[in-house]
Formats: C-alpha cells, sequence, structure tokens
C-alpha cells in the first residue's frame, strides 16, 4: 500500500468519524459517543504509527537499496581485480616455468662446458710438454692458472671459457713470433746461463753471452746440443734481429731433421 493511498484512506476514515460524531444523538447515547470518540482517537493512533512505520521503511528501503548498489559496484570491482591477479598470477607461472627451462638448459650447457674445457686444457698441457722448451716457467704457471680457475665454483662459465681461450690465443701467438731470453739450460751434462732464440716454433739456439759457444735444441735427443762454430755470426745476427737491433736479413740456420712424435 502507498502513502498517497494510506493518506486518503486517512481522510475519508476521520471524515466519516467526524460525521458520526455531528450527527445528533439522545442524551442517553454520550456512552456510546465517549466510546465512538475513543475508538476514532485510537483508530488515529494506529494509522500515524502505521504511517511512522511506512516512512521508516522507506528510508530504510532507499538504505538498503544504496547498500545494495554499492555492493554490487564492490563486488564487479573485485571481480575485475581478481581476473587481473589471475592473469597475472597465470603469467608469473608461465616466467617461472621457462626460467627453470633456461636455468636447466644453462646447467647442462656449463656441466658439457666444463668438461670440454677441461679436455682442452689437457689436451694443451700435453702440448706444451711435447713442444720446444721455451718459456717453461711461464707456460706451467699459465696452465696452472688456468686449471685452478675452472676448479673455482665462483668462477663462471664466461671467465673459464674466456681464460681457456686466452691461453689458447697466447700458446698460438709463439708460433708467428721471434724473442731472445735468458735462461740456464743443461749443455754437455752441466747448467749454463745463454740467450736463448725461439723462431716461433720451427727451431731453439742458444748462445753464451760472450759468443765463444753456441748451439741449437735437438727434439730428437730432447738436448741442447752446441754447433759448428760457423753458425755462431748466424746466431748472433738472428737475435739481433729478433731484438730489432738490427733490420731484418736471411740468416743461414740450420733447421735439424723433422721428427715425428
Amino acid at each position: 500500500m502507498t502513502l498517497r493511498r494510506i493518506q486518503v484512506k486517512r481522510v475519508c476514515s476521520v471524515g466519516l468519524l467526524f460525521g458520526l460524531l455531528l450527527v445528533p444523538r439522545p442524551v442517553g447515547a454520550a456512552e456510546t459517543g465517549d466510546r465512538v470518540r475513543q475508538t476514532v482517537e485510537q483508530t488515529i493512533d494506529v494509522m500515524q504509527k502505521a504511517q511512522q512505520q511506512e516512512d521508516a521503511w522507506a528510508g530504510q528501503r532507499a538504505d538498503l537499496l544504496a547498500r545494495f548498489q554499492s555492493l554490487q559496484a564492490e563486488k564487479k570491482r573485485l571481480e575485475r581485480t581478481r581476473e587481473g591477479l589471475e592473469q597475472r598470477l597465470a603469467f608469473e607461472e608461465k616466467a617461472l616455468l621457462e626460467g627453470r627451462r633456461k636455468a636447466e638448459g644453462a646447467r647442462w650447457i656449463e656441466h658439457e662446458l666444463q668438461g670440454y674445457l677441461e679436455s682442452v686444457v689437457a689436451r694443451l698441457e700435453e702440448f706444451i710438454r711435447k713442444d720446444l722448451p721455451f718459456l717453461p716457467a711461464e707456460r706451467s704457471q699459465r696452465i696452472a692458472s688456468v686449471k685452478e680457475c675452472l676448479m673455482r665454483p665462483d668462477s663462471g662459465v664466461a671467465e673459464k671459457y674466456r681464460r681457456v681461450m686466452e691461453a689458447l690465443q697466447i700458446e698460438a701467438d709463439y708460433g708467428r713470433s721471434a724473442e731472445v731470453v735468458q735462461d740456464r739450460v743443461v749443455i754437455d751434462g752441466k747448467p749454463l746461463m745463454v740467450d736463448i732464440l725461439r723462431l716461433g716454433r720451427i727451431a731453439v739456439f742458444w748462445r753464451t753471452p760472450d759468443g765463444s759457444r753456441a748451439g741449437h735444441f735437438d727434439p730428437a735427443t730432447g738436448e741442447y746440443e752446441p754447433l759448428d762454430s760457423r753458425y755462431h755470426r748466424e746466431i748472433e745476427k738472428a737475435m739481433q734481429i729478433a731484438r730489432r737491433e738490427r733490420t731484418t736479413d736471411l740468416v743461414r740456420l740450420p733447421l735439424g731433421r723433422i721428427v715425428v712424435q
């Protein structure tokens, strides 16, 4: 029942009751009139309370409707948030799986590369052992340093690879260079301090500082052997060229025979 209908009904009822009160009554009907008046007043009071309850309910209904609409909006917002979180979670799970796959692949590559680098260093060490005997301390120390790098857990794959490639490059460069160094070698069973000339990896010659003796390293015997005096001048000349003390020139030096190991 709407507010307007209640008000119309109230007006009609009150009008009817007042009409009854205005009708002339006998004196003996006073008691009846009092009861009627009391009934009218009670009816009016009931209708007023009903109207107040209706008004209160209308306010509550408006509040509940507003609250319902607010909750509906909040529900939609939470649903959108949930969808966003689900999408983000799915993306992160995918990224995590991809990261694990890459990590497993990286570990496999690291394991395989570790074994490969160790085999390369082992072959390089064996090659140096069979190579001409020049810069033995330097070359041995370099191999030991590379081995230590390969064994260290805090060395990354890139660093290990770089160190091995660096050692290979240095050894390769020896084959394209000539140098003179001073070292102590055993000649005729006696240690002797001499100047050593290395011509790439082709030959190694030696000469005493006073120039009285000279010779070469014989790969076949693994010994430093003297040469005829006719080669002394040529060895000295080659050393001067290697030191850049004179211009490049032709020299006649015995290269010995090729030995297949």
